[in-house]
């Protein structure tokens, strides 16, 4: 059976019920890789569900291809429902705009999360020659990037980026973001914070 095997069958729930996509082994690197959360969207599902607790703060990759996916995920506002399998490695004022975990050892913290998580908090919109950027994670700010050479290195920190790998643009563009806390950051992998927003939740109040 595949990893993303899905749990619709017919007849199994009603016709309003949002449809689940289910991923029940344990997540890896590859795995991460291979989940697209528009494309799941986009074929109809709503909801993914991570069926192991997700263990973070032992792989810098891992950690970055997972806040990745919670990212992506808010861009189309797929629901993650997922928990914690150890101690959140992520200062909360960091990650409070992307799917808190419904569970997780440090029960204060996946509490404060739920709590302080909403729709809208930093996101980023996309036009010809610039990008927009709100965060209202904390006092709030906005800004607009229409550096001609930081625009054109801003796709590759949508995906994950190994520095290592990575052009002096967009290195230099990685130093500004993550000076303005809009970058993640981990043993050489990096990828934004905000996610890109395709669309309003309806009903939506905006902040």
């Amino acid at each position: 059976m595949s990893a993303l095997a899905t749990t619709r069958q017919a007849g199994e729930r009603p016709a309003w019920d949002r449809r689940v996509h289910r991923v029940e082994c344990r997540l890896t690197n590859d795995l991460l890789a291979a989940i697209d959360p528009v494309a799941l969207y986009r074929a109809g599902y709503r909801t993914l569900v991570l069926a192991e607790p997700v263990v973070l703060g032992e792989d810098g990759e891992f950690d970055v291809r997972f806040l990745h996916l919670l990212r992506e995920a808010m861009s189309v506002i797929l629901r993650i429902d997922w928990a914690a399998g150890s101690t959140v490695p992520f200062d909360l004022s960091l990650v409070r705009h992307l799917h808190p975990p419904r569970s997780g050892p440090q029960d204060e913290l996946v509490r404060e999360w739920q709590r302080q998580h909403r729709f809208g908090l930093c996101y980023y919109r996309v036009g010809p020659g610039f990008v927009l950027l709100k965060d209202i994670r904390g006092d709030g700010a906005r800004y607009r990037l229409d550096d001609g050479r930081a625009v054109a290195s801003w796709p590759r920190l949508e995906s994950v980026q190994r520095l290592a790998d990575a052009s002096s643009d967009t290195l230099e563009l990685c130093e500004l973001l993550d000076g303005e806390r809009l970058l993640l950051r981990r043993d050489g992998w990096a990828t934004l914070l905000p996610y890109r927003m395709r669309q309003w939740p309806v009903p939506f109040d905006a902040a």
